[in-house]
């Protein structure tokens, strides 16, 4: 009994790390360089919207692009670059 609620104890807390990683919070922390060197736009100057499941649109200074969580590399682009 004590190893199966272990176990799921560990289950649970294991999806709630991958979701943390990526949120919107994890993104500006660990994504939003990324975004401003790739957009050539600086940080102040993004707005960042959450898309959900790990995804999050960048855009600012007439581009936009998403950024999705990936666990080995952090956040990468899964989009062109377009202007608006």
């Amino acid at each position: 009994m004590k190893k199966a609620l272990l176990l799921s104890l560990i289950i649970i807390l294991g999806g709630c790390t991958v979701t943390m990683a990526g949120s919107r919070d994890n993104f500006i922390q660990s994504g939003l360089s990324r975004a401003a060197y790739e957009l050539e736009c600086p940080k102040d100057k993004l707005e960042i919207i959450s898309l959900g499941g790990g995804s999050h649109a960048a855009r600012g200074c007439g581009k936009k692009t998403i950024y999705v969580h990936t666990t080995d590399s952090g956040y990468v682009r899964n989009s062109p670059i377009d202007e608006y």
